[in-house]
């Protein structure tokens, strides 16, 4: 029984040591790291990206439960 972590799942499946130039798309760069660590960099990018964005969904998913006589009326404005 095989289990899927959370990066593995996001990344279609492939963990980051899994990732090599040869699944991974990489484009032509003026940089000089090898394609292994540039599809590292990439796969933690993406992550953050993911972490970032649910973060802000959190964040506004909150706004939007506030409760108060103050509040209402913020968000009947904008």
């Amino acid at each position: 029984m095989t289990t899927k972590t959370a990066a593995s799942t996001r990344t279609g499946g492939a963990t980051p040591s899994e990732r090599t130039p040869a699944n991974t798309k990489l484009y032509r760069t003026k940089n000089d790291l090898p394609p292994a660590t540039r599809a590292q960099v990439a796969d933690l990018l993406n992550q953050r990206l993911a972490d970032c964005i649910d973060l802000q969904t959190q964040c506004k998913q909150a706004h939007w439960n506030l409760k108060g006589s103050t509040h209402e009326t913020e968000k009947i404005v904008r």
